[in-house]
């Protein structure tokens, strides 16, 4: 079926001895379909490689052999002989193909998160291994030694390539909590001078009374206790404790500053996307200087399929530092926002009782002030070093390595 796809000749053998003809194309297995006779004529099918076989069978028995009709893609690509533009293009098309796909034009990355591919892709270039590279050169296998090796966070890594893409399948190593950490003996202490209003004690003891003022670094539930024979344990303690603290802070806006302005779409330029290569669509280098760059790409499409082929635009939004100058309203306004920008960050979470804000200008600068009162989490956990306790000793010591352990 396929050589009749490349070709077939539709032929007539016209003579006295037609008879013998049809004798010899039925005994013989020459390949040919629909033979009749009329009128002392033999039409029928046969493949173009049997043409010279059945044209000499025609002249032994003195037929007259004539070739009415020859169809076929050998046929149809014979009326492009002489035009060699096309033979050139093919075998170009041909030999492109060839290249295209033993070079390297994209990296797909399986089984890890965004992070972990960005550091996988640099511990490629550093290997040599970028668009363009001859894949069968890759040696895979020190390739996955090397990522495994190299690369924090691979636990395991197979390559192999699908055409032109190499395929880099990943098993990611999995966090461990420290779980050691959690055994340290601690305290609870309190990160600022405030004064308790409440305690949730999970594991230790709370040795400041509630109400009671207390400063910076001040023991608040303790890890260490003593039990009725006078041995010394040590644990972690944890809990939340809440304390009422006041606290100022000044914001300052001078009437002269410098800020950063930007100068958005100062510049673009165009990109041509093949796979993960990028060839520029512009003469000269890209801009120099302080920029924000960002980018926007699109692939053509062919009948609803994506091409691997596409245009990047990158617009590049220049920035400088320039002098400011403010007016006392202005500058006031500045600080005010500070104010306000503090508070929503750093209390937040705090209960806040009483607030006060206090507003100055002089002649360089104007300020805020904003005194306020809040209930917040004033504690936080803290390792005891039993080596540095007064009155441990050395049962103590090995108490607490073999509770660590």
């Amino acid at each position: 079926m396929f050589l009749g796809f490349l070709g077939k000749i539709r032929f007539t053998a016209e003579g006295a001895n037609y008879k013998r003809l049809l004798d010899i194309l039925l005994r013989a297995r020459t390949g040919c379909r629909n033979l009749c006779e009329k009128n002392n004529v033999v039409t029928g099918i046969i493949p173009f490689y049997r043409k010279k076989q059945i044209c000499q069978i025609c002249q032994a028995q003195g037929l007259a052999f004539t070739v009415v009709e020859q169809t076929g893609l050998l046929y149809r690509l014979a009326k492009f002989r002489h035009r060699w533009g096309i033979a050139v293009g093919f075998f170009a098309a041909l030999a492109l193909v060839l290249v295209l796909s033993n070079l390297l034009l994209k990296v797909r990355i399986e089984g890890c998160d965004e992070d972990l591919q960005q550091r996988i892709r640099a511990a490629l270039a550093d290997n040599g291994i970028a668009t363009g590279t001859f894949l069968p050169a890759v040696d895979y296998f020190a390739l996955e030694n090397e990522l495994m090796l190299e690369v924090d966070g691979v636990a395991w890594a197979g390559i192999r390539n699908a055409g032109s893409t190499l395929v880099i399948q990943i098993s990611q190593e999995i966090e461990k909590p420290d779980s050691s950490q959690s055994r340290l003996p601690t305290n609870v202490i309190a990160t600022r001078d405030c004064s308790l209003v409440r305690a949730q004690v999970y594991s230790g003891k709370l040795i400041v009374p509630l109400g009671s003022g207390v400063q910076k670094g001040d023991v608040l539930i303790a890890g260490q206790y003593e039990d009725d024979k006078g041995n010394q344990y040590y644990a972690r303690s944890f809990g939340k404790i809440y304390g009422e603290f006041e606290e100022t802070v000044t914001f300052v806006q001078p009437f002269e500053d410098t800020q950063q302005v930007l100068y958005p779409n100062a510049e673009s330029r165009s990109f041509l996307n093949f796979y993960e290569a990028e060839l520029r669509l512009f003469w000269g280098e890209e801009p120099q200087g302080q920029y924000v760059k960002t980018s926007h790409s699109a692939n053509l499409s062919f009948l609803g399929w994506e091409l691997p082929v596409g245009i990047t635009q990158v617009n590049y939004d220049a920035y400088e530092d320039a002098a400011t100058t403010y007016t006392p309203e202005e500058a006031l306004a500045v600080a005010q926002k500070l104010a306000d920008n503090y508070k929503a960050n750093f209390l937040s979470e705090c209960e806040i009782l009483s607030e006060e804000r206090s507003e100055e200008c002089t002649d360089t600068q104007a300020s805020v002030t904003l005194t306020f009162r809040a209930v917040g989490e004033v504690g936080e956990e803290q390792e005891i070093l039993i080596d540095r306790l007064p009155g441990t000793t050395e049962k103590a010591a090995k108490k607490k390595e073999s509770s660590s352990n």
